[in-house]
């Protein structure tokens, strides 16, 4: 059981770098469709690497996932609510990001080593939080399918497909589909064990009768 969970995430974990190292890669050598970033980005990009400054590889990765709603969310959490379309996302996932931008990715990102700024370290914060919800889902998913399948081979195929959908780029970036894909796969877990001892307690109460 332990082997397979296990077995899981290590396809998950490599896929997830695949794809990074397939991100930054297409944003070093393709044009942008969104110049919000290249506006947000590339000129001090260019100057942190002209004058080899450290947190090169950290920005180049924060400008890469710096998009369409990352950069509404990374505003909401620098700025709170300012304009309409802020309203359009809820306001967990910058808390949260805000949050481990300051407690923990902050103090290891801007020191006498590294001189991050504070936009790269807000959107790290943001891509290892959809990092960690994506991978703790693919266990949820497991069990989930175990339990509702109740086929050890074809939870392992479901949970692979799971993995390996076209649309995981979308949990990768800074957006809220990785947090919500967490908790809507545990809630259904949930409820599914839930369903099942309730079922079984119906079923065990009516035979005593």
């Amino acid at each position: 059981m332990c082997d397979m969970y296990k077995d899981m995430l290590f396809i998950a974990i490599k896929y997830r770098l695949l794809l990074v190292v397939l991100s930054v890669t297409a944003n070093l050598f393709l044009s942008d469709y969104d110049t919000s970033t290249q506006l947000l980005y590339h000129p001090s990009l260019e100057a942190a690497v002209a004058a080899r400054n450290t947190c090169w590889a950290p920005h180049l990765l924060a400008s890469t996932f710096d998009r369409w709603d990352a950069v509404h969310l990374a505003g909401i959490s620098i700025d709170g609510y300012v304009y309409e379309h802020n309203h359009a996302f809820y306001p967990g996932l910058p808390i949260l990001a805000r949050a481990v931008c300051k407690r923990v990715l902050g103090p290891l990102l801007q020191n006498s080593f590294l001189a991050c700024n504070d936009r790269t370290v807000l959107i790290l914060s943001y891509l290892a939080i959809t990092h960690v919800c994506a991978l703790l889902a693919v266990p949820i998913m497991l069990a989930l399918s175990r339990k509702v399948l109740q086929s050890k081979d074809m939870a392992e195929k479901a949970t692979l497909l799971f993995i390996l959908q076209p649309s995981s780029p979308f949990t990768l970036a800074p957006y809220t589909e990785a947090p919500f894909t967490l908790l809507a796969l545990a809630g259904m877990y949930l409820l599914e064990r839930g369903g099942t001892h309730t079922h079984t307690h119906t079923h065990t109460h009516t035979h005593t009768h």
